[in-house]
């Protein structure tokens, strides 16, 4: 995922495209058929693992950590937002 990737190197506005990004994909795992849980253990496994060889040294476990779980919360609420629109 390229916004990880911009995330673990520091560039500027990387949070609010990672959080776009996840938002997109939650939607598309949505109208696969994913349940909420089944979206939010994709997201988990997609955030703890370094998108670059240097991401795993730039975001240490305990930042890994609380990214998961802010990132978490922006899926929780947008599969939330797609179920309540009828969307998917």
């Amino acid at each position: 995922m390229a916004a990880l990737a911009h995330l673990e190197h520091g560039q500027r506005d990387a949070m609010e495209e990672l959080r776009t990004e996840l938002c997109l994909y939650v939607g598309h795992l949505r109208r696969d058929g994913l349940s909420r849980e089944a979206a939010l253990s994709n997201i988990r496994s997609l955030i703890a693992q370094p998108a670059t060889p240097e991401g795993a040294i730039a975001l240490t476990s305990v930042v890994r950590d609380a990214l998961a779980e802010l990132t978490l919360q922006w899926c929780e609420a947008e599969y939330a937002r797609l179920a309540s629109d009828g969307e998917g």
